[in-house]
């Protein structure tokens, strides 16, 4: 079924929303229904975009909802924010997320359970869900209610709106605005390699190699050493950096979240790392950084071995940005050899990861230096 622009259904109104009162947070949920903090425990139980899809099928759905499952099939991961009229919705899943961190109500609405913040304080709402570890997705309107009405855009005056994605976030990669940023003085996300092999022959000592871009001034630091077993040189600087978002390498073979034997690393250098950052939460289970360690925990990523690749630093090392459109030219291809010189194996690599990790971030808020 269509709906004219300006619907409740394109809108993302009152329906439903108003059908529950803040004050009576005990009656009765319905099915797919999550009450604000999820103080009864349900919102593991609501099912995904995905599931709701496969059990109806496609052509069941509206279109939003249609929508709404290929932008989640092209981002899983990410607690999508999908902007519908001035309100910015979750679905499925994400709504169950939203309804347990951000203190609103969840409801069930056409075949997907629901949950809406004021287009407003998207900027609140993000940097709640960012700080608790989630990585999110801002799907902006591509096109304006009176555009359409005049048949002015890229679908017709009847369909749904046009919309895309327009900023992907991690913790580390959002730099909000300035006056949200005096409460931090920095924001590191920090990068940590311990090349194969790396380690002596009795195994007591070992090669790390570290990365830290401050996302806030575009300052990147690196170093490289030799630990000993009680890795007191990676807790110094970890310390030191307080980072809030740690990348190692993911262990081969191993699926894990975040668990010892799922980090690339050695036994040592693992549990060194879990006591300052936390893995990243699942979307529709509620659980937080907050709820998982420190609230001060930092949000740890694994990135595949694959991406500590020298070639995509050297490729970044190349690219002269004061060239329209960022172009290698001579000079950058010589600071590239330079650099692969001078720099340290494992630094390299480190960088290599970083950058192919911000390469799948956009939006203005993306930290391309």
């Amino acid at each position: 079924e269509e709906h004219e622009p300006g619907s409740d259904e394109e809108l993302g109104g009152g329906v439903g929303q108003a059908e529950h009162d803040p004050a009576a947070p005990d009656r009765a949920l319905g099915k797919g229904e999550v009450a604000p903090g999820d103080r009864l425990g349900r919102a593991d139980s609501v099912p995904s975009v995905a599931a709701v899809a496969a059990q109806l099928g496609l052509q069941a759905l509206t279109p939003l909802e249609r929508q709404i499952v290929a932008l989640k099939a092209q981002h899983p991961g990410y607690v999508l924010m999908f902007e519908v009229g001035y309100r910015f919705c979750f679905y499925g899943e994400d709504a169950a997320t939203a309804a347990a961190l951000l203190d609103i109500w969840a409801y069930r609405k056409q075949h997907l359970t629901t949950a809406s913040v004021p287009t407003h304080r998207l900027e609140v709402h993000l940097t709640r869900l960012l700080q608790a570890g989630f990585k999110v997705g801002v799907v902006d309107q591509a096109e304006t209610a009176a555009r359409k009405k005049a048949g002015i855009g890229v679908s017709s005056r009847s369909g749904t709106f046009a919309r895309k994605v327009s900023a992907l976030y991690t913790r580390g990669s959002y730099v909000p605005s300035s006056d949200e940023r005096t409460l931090s003085p920095s924001n590191q996300i920090v990068v940590i390699c311990e090349p194969p092999n790396s380690s002596d022959a009795s195994g007591v000592t070992v090669n790390l190699s570290l990365i830290a871009l401050d996302t806030y001034s575009n300052s990147l630091v690196y170093d490289s050493w030799t630990d000993t077993s009680l890795r007191s040189e990676l807790h110094a600087r970890l310390s030191a950096l307080a980072p809030v978002e740690v990348l190692v390498a993911r262990r081969a073979g191993e699926a894990g979240s975040g668990s010892t034997g799922s980090i690339g690393l050695s036994r040592e250098s693992a549990l060194t790392v879990l006591l300052y950052a936390q893995p990243a939460p699942t979307a529709g289970t509620g659980v937080s950084l907050t709820e998982a360690g420190s609230e001060a925990a930092a949000r740890l990523e694994l990135l595949p071995r694959e991406a500590f690749d020298l070639g995509a630093a050297l490729e970044l090392l190349a690219v002269d940005t004061d060239l329209e459109p960022h172009a290698v030219d001579d000079a950058g291809a010589e600071r590239a050899a330079a650099a692969a010189v001078e720099l340290p194996p494992g630094v390299g690599l480190a960088l290599g990861a970083l950058a192919q990790h911000l390469a799948g971030m956009v939006g203005e808020a993306r930290c391309a230096g």
